[in-house]
């Protein structure tokens, strides 16, 4: 359906909204967590060019949300043997969208438009993602040096004319991000962007 032609874009974000509702309901009711991992290895492995983001990134919160708590909790081991297989599908895409395009530096359009980036984050800061190595590591590294700069930038009002415009739209990914970070300096995060968005009106 997603992958039809509509004359007027609007509809098809409308149609996107309410698909998107729909799977996240129903993945958040999927029973088991060997079963919610396994839901997201078939949307990758299967998906499609038409296939958003959005729809992916359901599936993909999902399985972080697993691999970031199987330090804290045992799981049975038809679950465990699945660890691997979506760590590697998770780093996958890290590296089709910069290993692949040579790009070693996360801007912070990329950081505030791409959708995936804090479950990339809260994955590289649990227990299970300390524990693995990879250039992907390097990466997510050089995308939480590019947001501690942008925290420090708005807390200290040394932020550009640009960069607030970026972050205009953007504040609910940003806030997103930050949680993964210093969840407690998110209110404060929030309050500073309000009062440099108030400057530029």
């Amino acid at each position: 359906m997603l992958a039809l032609e509509f004359p007027v874009n609007e509809i098809k974000k409308e149609l996107e909204c309410i698909i998107l509702d729909i799977v996240s309901d129903r993945v958040f009711n999927i029973p088991t967590m060997q079963l919610k991992l396994q839901a997201f290895v078939c949307a990758e492995t299967e998906k499609r060019t038409q296939f958003p983001d959005s729809l992916r990134n359901v599936f993909l919160n999902v399985a972080v949300e697993i691999l970031s708590f199987s330090g804290n909790e045992i799981y049975d081991q038809s679950v465990a043997l699945n660890f691997d297989k979506v760590f590697h599908l998770i780093i996958k895409i890290i590296e089709e969208r910069y290993v692949e395009n040579k790009l070693f530096e996360v801007s912070l359009n990329d950081l505030l438009n791409y959708e995936f980036w804090p479950s990339f984050l809260k994955l590289y800061n649990s227990e299970f993602g300390q524990k693995q190595k990879g250039i992907w590591k390097f990466i997510v590294e050089c995308a939480l040096g590019k947001l501690e700069s942008l925290c420090s930038d708005i807390h200290g009002g040394n932020i550009s004319f640009i960069e607030m415009k970026t972050i205009r739209n953007k504040r609910l990914q940003l806030n997103l991000l930050c949680d993964v970070i210093k969840p407690a300096r998110s209110n404060e995060l929030q309050n500073d962007v309000i009062e440099r968005l108030k400057e530029l009106d």
